[in-house]
């Protein structure tokens, strides 16, 4: 099969679905193995991203999905009739920012380095699909972990967390692996470096 066909195949089961693709499961679709099928995607990523177009093709993770460009929101949404999406507020992206760099992580960590309750926060961004549940942390009352998802990814217009700018200071970092973590930690972290807000 030429490269053209596969590009034609790549574009078509990306418009179609609008949502993330995973690699392996498009290398499967064309008939490539894995090595191959990034050689394709690199190629066909550059390839449709450099034309002239309303949409464009984004990296997430290991999946590929095509999206229209945030130049064009405007547009769209006059024609859908909606107003754009309010963008998040300052104790939100606060919040976001806070697991992004910190995950897994509970809200008490949360509200730890903010000094302030982020349980609406956090009600807002998993409501959005920025943020997600992964399951508890092995402690008294076992709370729940929050992790950042592939739509995190996209809004942010990153690949993979590891786009995310660096930072001097996490809070956490003198702390324990979160699966041994307790609320001792916690405390004691929090006494001994000021929290980042």
């Amino acid at each position: 099969m030429e490269q053209e066909v596969r590009f034609g195949i790549l574009e078509s089961v990306l418009f179609a679905l609008g949502s993330p693709v995973e690699y392996g499961k498009l290398a499967e679709v064309l008939e490539l193995s894995m090595d191959e099928f990034l050689t394709l995607a690199d190629r066909f990523v550059k390839d449709f991203n450099k034309k002239s177009r309303g949409m464009k093709v984004i990296r997430l993770n290991d999946s590929l999905q095509m999206v229209s460009k945030s130049e064009h929101h405007a547009y769209i949404a006059k024609v859908l009739e909606t107003k754009a999406q309010k963008g998040l507020s300052q104790s939100q992206l606060e919040t976001v920012s806070i697991i992004a760099y910190n995950q897994p992580v509970t809200k008490a960590m949360v509200d730890a380095v903010r000094g302030v309750d982020s349980y609406n926060s956090i009600v807002r961004l998993l409501e959005r699909e920025l943020i997600e549940q992964r399951g508890r942390l092995d402690a008294p009352g076992r709370p729940m972990l929050y992790g950042t998802t592939s739509e995190f990814l996209r809004v942010f217009g990153l690949e993979s967390l590891d786009e995310l700018p660096k930072l001097e200071l996490k809070v956490f970092d003198n702390m324990k692996e979160p699966d041994n973590l307790t609320f001792t930690d916690l405390e004691e972290s929090v006494r001994e470096e000021e929290p980042v807000v």
